[in-house]
């Protein structure tokens, strides 16, 4: 039996999980193809995370499920503790999602896009720019080129 001590501990680490992915599985089609299955992931607050694979091998689609966009065929997506699958209109407050073929925003610079995004979701100018300039921050390096390179 653990200590108060160990269960808060263990409760800490808990909050700093943004995303949870249980037993996700996503079937598609007919022909039935699995497009995901059986992904277990955890992300912590503050880390960046990449998904790598071949053409087809469900990234966009687990991408897209952990926007609120698709639905699992079974599993649950847990994001800042809320169910996703069973109330997608969360991720929108949290997340902000870029598609690779979205045309309207690849002119622009990654500030400009950063800015733009905040706006639509209903933030202040002032608290927009403040984290504008803390997401540009880690990522100094790009900040000058234009967002259709970066999703190429």
């Amino acid at each position: 039996m653990g200590t108060a001590s160990q269960s808060a501990k263990s409760d800490s680490r808990e909050t700093e999980i943004v995303y949870r992915v249980e037993g996700h599985t996503k079937i598609n089609g007919n022909p039935l193809v699995v497009a995901n299955e059986n992904i277990n992931l955890r992300v912590t607050q503050g880390s960046l995370v990449g998904i790598f694979g071949p053409n087809g091998a469900g990234k966009t689609t687990l991408v897209r499920q952990m926007a609120g966009l698709l639905r699992p065929t079974q599993g649950d997506i847990l994001l800042c503790g809320y169910n996703i699958v069973r109330e997608p209109g969360r991720v929108s407050q949290l997340v902000g999602y870029y598609g690779q073929k979205v045309l309207a925003l690849r002119a622009h610079k990654l500030h400009e896009v950063l800015y733009i995004a905040g706006l639509l979701r209903g933030q202040r100018r002032t608290e927009v720019r403040q984290q504008a300039r803390e997401i540009i921050g880690r990522f100094a390096s790009l900040t000058h080129l234009r967002i259709g390179f970066l999703t190429v």
